[in-house]
């Protein structure tokens, strides 16, 4: 018996191996019939955005704010921002929305200390937009887009700059009417790139729901 069951695992391997009669893969690769050319997979029409009513930034402008002294990343977030204007990215990311093309204005670089709050900070844009200070025009179509400088910290009823949240927008109000608004703090060791992408971030989302 232990014999016999010898001789059928040695045939079972025999097997297994299949011999010299199998087909090489690189002759049935070469009988197989041309596939074409690629065709996509039938599918849905793609959805689309629908509009619930509220109100977008038709033609956004924005209005970079700077603090004294945070000339390092000023000039580079101005030149990200002109790169804006015109560009496909804008387009394609706003235009279903109903927003237009984006303008940037002049920057404004401002003495006064960084709002600590978000509630210091609307208080000091309302007061700044109420048309007795140089260089602060009030327009329904701006996002006034603040960079704080590094080290600054704002607290918000949501937390901590860098911690809870890398930017935010919003809106507040004085005499003239709604500001909208976007808050971008300085976050991972003064990275350009980062500080970019939460930009476009709050600068598309301001423009498409302002309010």
């Amino acid at each position: 018996w232990a014999r016999g069951m010898k001789h059928l695992v040695w045939i079972a391997l025999a097997a297994a191996c299949g011999g010299g009669h199998a087909t090489p893969d690189a002759a049935r690769d070469a009988a197989a019939p041309d596939a074409g050319p690629f065709v996509e997979a039938p599918h849905g029409t793609a959805p689309q955005v629908v509009s619930g009513g509220g109100a977008v930034l038709a033609t956004p402008k924005v209005v970079p704010i700077f603090f004294a002294g945070d000339g390092t990343i000023e000039p580079e977030a101005e030149h990200f921002l002109q790169m804006l204007v015109g560009s496909s990215y804008w387009a394609t990311t706003t235009s279903e929305y109903g927003v237009g093309a984006i303008a940037i204005a002049n920057s404004i670089v401002t003495t006064d200390p960084p709002p600590a709050t978000d509630a210091d900070l609307q208080t000091w844009l309302a007061s700044q937009l109420d048309g007795t200070h140089a260089a602060w025009t009030y327009d329904p179509s701006a996002i006034y887009a603040v960079f704080l400088p590094d080290g600054a910290m704002l607290s918000t009823p949501f937390g901590n700059s860098c911690e809870a949240f890398g930017g935010y927008h919003d809106e507040t109000m004085n005499a003239s009417g709604k500001i909208v608004y976007a808050l971008m703090p300085r976050c991972n060791n003064d990275d350009l790139n980062s500080l970019t992408v939460v930009t476009s971030h709050e600068l598309i989302e301001a423009s498409t729901d302002p309010h």
